[in-house]
């Protein structure tokens, strides 16, 4: 898979994929880090949402906080695992495409 994503659920019945990066940990966050790209197609549109999720754990493995970052075209350009993966979607709808960032608090 591109950018080293690994198809973690889908279901072609209802259009759903999510593929998502082995967890590593980001020595500026200081969290363990996860990329995902979560794609549906409904009605003939495909929605998909890029966000990194954030992980703490304590010294027993257990999880102890975190945070969801979502992303968009915002994003600095050398972010190749944003931009490779938006802009290969964008080559196979043959439409210009649009993403919309969200933040979970």
């Amino acid at each position: 898979m591109q950018e080293n994503f690994l198809i973690k659920a889908n279901d072609p019945k209802i259009g759903y994929l999510q593929a998502e990066t082995v967890p590593h940990f980001n020595v500026w966050t200081g969290a363990n880090e996860t990329r995902y790209w979560i794609f549906q197609v409904q009605d003939n549109k495909v929605t998909a949402q890029a966000k990194v999720v954030y992980t703490q754990q304590n010294v027993f493995g257990a999880t102890t906080g975190g945070k969801e970052i979502y992303y968009n075209d915002k994003v600095h350009s050398d972010w190749t695992w944003y931009w490779n993966v938006r802009n290969e979607l964008e080559k196979i709808c043959g439409n210009k495409i649009i993403f919309i960032e969200k933040e979970v608090y």
